[in-house]
């Protein structure tokens, strides 16, 4: 499984940007209720994420709610006596947020003794449930659900514990919004790769969070997205100006249903999202090419290579002798290519021999270690969003475009190769 760890220090005064009197990152009574109702259990259960445990985090369920706004067309995926549909434990992200008071720079702030009192409020709640619980380092929260506001003009995430996720009206998007802006613990940060430029793949502003794809794959019955939240008292570190005692980590972890079906059968959204969630967890393996400019005919030409040389004695075999012209050294390598698509080939001695005309694997798609455990690999194409667990099929066609520049000699090329 592939793992991922990011750290954040998000303000507790910047207001959102629809709502100017809610705090924008951290909804302060839903997790003071969180922390009252954490108190009131007895014993208190604390456990700490990554720690050497012999217990196991609460298991992860599948969710019996729609997590985004967009009513998804779910592909079916009961398993057939065979057991194709496999799940895949693919990709696990535990984010660890800190709080300060400061304002954000370039964001409305909220300010009042209001929102102070809650802060303190918030603060004492946790330090008295660290003082009774023994000291641990972590303290868990419980099984966290993942929901989107119904907006649906961000791709914003907001962490809801799955236990307040039945208090929550789904009938309309007025509703579940309303709800969600209540029972939410934390709007989660953006899953992104520092060095993916997610708008030069033609990604919209939706898709630029790989949490946002997940879910939607998640609605379409692709995926699972299923995770955990815990809360850590900061008694014996040393805080920033304005730091608040306390950080919040939450644990996302995403498994794929495979093998995925094809892109093209599915809604074109959801297409979108696979690909861009597969585009997060492939980036470092699979990184955006030199020259790519998106889904443009300058990204296609900045692809094409030049046919590749053969040796000396295989370019004098290329030309004919009952031909006057002289193929310059391009053209013989591209008649070169005109043969090896019809299965032939000339040997170091200038015999034409048989060849498998068939490339390794078809355009665009690439072999990868699969981010499961095992040591099973996939095929990925970042262009389609396609992910195999088997070898493509490769569908060879003996023809060829010659797509050479005006005046640059096909003629003579086709004729010899005739």
């Amino acid at each position: 499984m592939l793992s991922g760890a990011s750290s954040h220090l998000l303000s507790t005064r910047s207001a959102r940007p629809s709502f100017p009197e809610s705090r924008q990152h951290l909804n302060v009574t839903a997790l003071r209720d969180a922390i009252s109702a954490l108190a009131e259990a007895a014993p208190v259960n604390a456990e700490g994420v990554g720690q050497d445990d012999s217990r196991k985090r609460p298991s992860s369920p599948t969710f019996e709610y729609s997590t985004t706004s967009r009513s998804s067309k779910r592909v079916k995926l009961d398993v057939d006596a065979g057991g194709e549909r496999v799940t895949r434990n693919c990709y696990e992200h535990t984010l660890t947020l800190g709080f300060t008071v400061s304002a954000e720079d370039d964001e409305e702030t909220l300010s009042g003794p209001n929102y102070e009192h809650e802060e303190t409020d918030l603060c004492s709640k946790i330090s008295a449930l660290h003082t009774k619980s023994g000291s641990p380092a972590v303290m868990d929260l419980g099984v966290a659900a993942f929901l989107t506001d119904a907006s649906g003009r961000f791709s914003d995430v907001y962490l809801v514990l799955k236990r307040d996720v039945s208090k929550i009206d789904m009938s309309t998007a007025a509703s579940r919004q309303q709800g969600v802006r209540q029972h939410h613990i934390v709007r989660v940060p953006a899953l992104r790769n520092a060095n993916f430029e997610f708008s030069a793949h033609g990604f919209g502003r939706n898709l630029d969070n790989a949490l946002y794809a997940a879910l939607v794959l998640h609605d379409a019955g692709l995926a699972q997205v299923s995770g955990n939240a815990f809360i850590s008292y900061l008694e014996h570190v040393t805080l920033e100006q304005d730091e608040l005692p306390f950080q919040v980590q939450v644990h996302v972890e995403v498994a794929l249903l495979m093998p995925l079906p094809h892109p093209y059968q599915l809604r074109p959204e959801t297409a979108e999202a696979q690909r861009r969630f597969l585009s997060h967890i492939f980036s470092e393996k699979d990184p955006i090419p030199d020259g790519y400019h998106g889904q443009s005919i300058s990204t296609y030409y900045s692809i094409l290579q030049p046919a590749p040389l053969v040796s000396e004695m295989v370019a004098d075999a290329l030309q004919p002798n009952d031909l006057l012209p002289t193929l310059l050294p391009f053209q013989r390598r591209s008649l070169a290519v005109m043969l090896a698509q019809e299965g032939k080939a000339f040997s170091e001695n200038g015999d034409i021999v048989a060849c498998d005309p068939r490339p390794a694997l078809p355009l665009f798609w690439k072999e990868l270690p699969a981010p499961w455990s095992g040591n099973s690999c996939v095929y990925y194409n970042s262009v389609t969003g396609q992910l195999l667990g088997e070898r493509p099929v490769v569908r060879h066609f003996p023809g060829l475009f010659v797509a050479e520049e005006m005046g640059l000699g096909k003629c003579p090329s086709i004729m010899k190769h005739r």
